[in-house]
């Protein structure tokens, strides 16, 4: 398929006419001659292009390669700032994205946003400054390139950001978020991170959990192991059995539960996580007893 018939085919998806994906970037013409490939479109064109739709620029090549990495520094640092917060070391993290804010490598909107996405993360971990993150995170958000039909990769990424945060302040304020970040998920037609549909369907799940939700909770765990099994990803793998077998075990279907906490056991000796096999070991005692 061509670079132009996967413009119009994303375009046609997401219902954006080619006026509203043209405006400020092209001319509707330009975009209605590569679409029908008359023209070649020019590199910095789609990349913009691949911007308001949500794709990476490697969405129009058969063989892709990441080509928005940039410059090494950059690079190091990003990766840097997603170790810290995997590691909860927040405080590092935090001043990483202070010191960064002033760094004119880090002046492109794509860089901004990651560097508020963080700093709303720590805003709330550390200080819980819950009006400071949600902030942020709207500031994040207003620097998107996507039309209001679709979002990208990381922009659900920093709602599911928002929607944690709006959960741990008050129990139920983000389950709206959790159901419009699902819907969305399931329109993204690429993505790079499939840690990412994990995390949005365990996050999710726990939500409805903590609301006593067990049923929509069930449902929403048993979406994501469908997910992880078919591609074989073990990442939050334990954590959807744990909340599948902490469901059955609020609705008193004991056996399920003992079967669920046990397949949340097997993943977490797998992944090596000790403190999550304690956890789920004495849940299972709990069950022998009753």
């Amino acid at each position: 398929m061509s670079i132009g018939n996967k413009i119009k085919h994303l375009r046609n998806y997401f219902n954006v006419s080619q006026k509203d994906l043209s405006r400020g970037i092209c001319t509707q013409s330009y975009i209605s001659q590569v679409e029908r490939n008359e023209k070649n479109i020019s590199a910095d064109i789609l990349y913009y292009i691949s911007e308001r739709l949500g794709v990476g620029i490697y969405y129009f090549f058969d063989n892709p390669t990441d080509s928005n990495l940039g410059n090494d520094y950059i690079s190091v640092t990003l990766e840097e700032i997603r170790k810290g917060v995997v590691n909860r070391d927040y405080n590092s993290v935090y001043d990483i994205v202070r010191l960064e804010k002033r760094n004119p490598l880090f002046s492109s909107e794509s860089n901004k946003q990651f560097l508020l996405w963080h700093e709303a993360i720590c805003e709330f971990e550390l200080f819980r400054n819950f009006e400071r993150a949600t902030f942020l995170l709207d500031e994040s958000l207003q620097l998107n390139k996507t039309t209001f039909n679709c979002f990208s990769e990381r922009e659900l990424d920093i709602l599911l950001t928002q929607a944690i945060i709006l959960e741990e302040e008050k129990t139920g304020s983000g389950l709206g978020t959790y159901s419009e970040i699902l819907l969305s998920f399931s329109n993204l037609l690429a993505w790079k991170d499939y840690n990412l549909p994990s995390k949005i369907y365990y996050n999710y799940a726990r939500a409805l959990t903590q609301n006593g939700d067990y049923y929509k909770s069930i449902e929403v765990c048993r979406q994501g192991l469908t997910f992880s099994r078919k591609n074989r990803n073990l990442y939050l793998l334990g954590e959807l059995y744990y909340q599948l077998g902490l469901c059955s075990f609020k609705l008193e279907k004991f056996v399920a539960a003992k079967d669920q906490f046990q397949q949340a056991l097997n993943a977490f000796t797998l992944t090596g996580e000790v403190d999550l096999q304690v956890i789920t070991s004495q849940k299972l005692q709990l069950l022998d007893k009753i």
